[in-house]
Parts: C-alpha cells; structure tokens; sequence
C-alpha cells in the first residue's frame, strides 16, 4: 500500500506543478509575447524556474516523509 500511495502523492505534486505552471505563465506573461498560447518573453523561463525546481523539492521532501512515517 505505500508504494502506490507515494506515486500517487508523486503525481498530485506533478499536476499541481503542471497547472500552477500554465497559470503562472497566462497571467505573468505579457500580451505581446504571447503567441499562440506559448510565451516566447526572455525573462520567462528565469521566472518559472524556481516554480518548477521548488516543486520537485517539495514533492521529494513528501513522499519521503510519506514513506518514513508509514
């Protein structure tokens, strides 16, 4: 039972990692590099970075958590 709840708690952090990303790019980016439904800004990635990065730490951090507890 712990291994499929640790995937399972792996892929909510990826679908909240997923659409806090298209959120985060819809309303940051700015109107004119937006193609398309893709922001082509320069200083986007730089931005959304730590967004994805923080994500993976966190979900790292809960599954490990989810696993030493159980």
């Amino acid at each position: 039972m712990l291994v499929p709840a640790c995937v399972g708690l792996l892929y909510l952090f990826f679908a909240a990692t997923v659409a806090t990303h298209y959120l985060a790019e819809q309303h940051l980016c700015p109107a004119a590099a937006f193609d398309r439904g893709i922001c082509n800004h320069r200083g986007m990635p730089f931005a959304l970075k730590p967004l994805l990065h923080g994500s993976m730490v966190l979900a790292v951090l809960a599954v490990g958590m989810a696993a030493v507890s159980a």
